[in-house]
């Protein structure tokens, strides 16, 4: 499961909605098994919600390092991938937060 195709899915995502998607489908190349091998704070839900991929991104980071090594590399991509997903729903929050000038709602630039 190459990591930059799935990174590369949520740069073009544009809405909060697409991430979501993206993130659904992440976990939907996941095995039970695989997913079963990680710590019981870590285990994903079955379906990620918005307000989800924040704070299960802190969850994966949190045990970085203590586990075993079966499972290091599967909580690294997990926890990477899920940080860039909160971070791209940041910049989606922050882009949409943006005040249009006023040259632009009205269609006529200021001199």
């Amino acid at each position: 499961m190459p990591g930059s195709d799935w990174h590369n899915h949520l740069k073009e995502a544009s809405t909060e909605r697409e991430v979501i998607a993206v993130c659904n489908r992440f976990l939907t190349v996941w095995t039970f098994e695989d997913l079963g091998k990680l710590p019981a704070a870590c285990q994903p839900k079955t379906h990620v919600e918005l307000e989800d991929v924040g704070p299960y991104a802190l969850k994966l980071i949190a045990p970085l390092g203590t586990g075993d090594a079966s499972t290091a590399p599967m909580l690294h991509r997990m926890s990477t991938f899920f940080t860039k997903a909160a971070l791209r729903l940041i910049q989606i929050a922050a882009a949409q937060a943006q005040p249009v000038p006023a040259e632009q709602k009205s269609g006529f630039r200021a001199l």
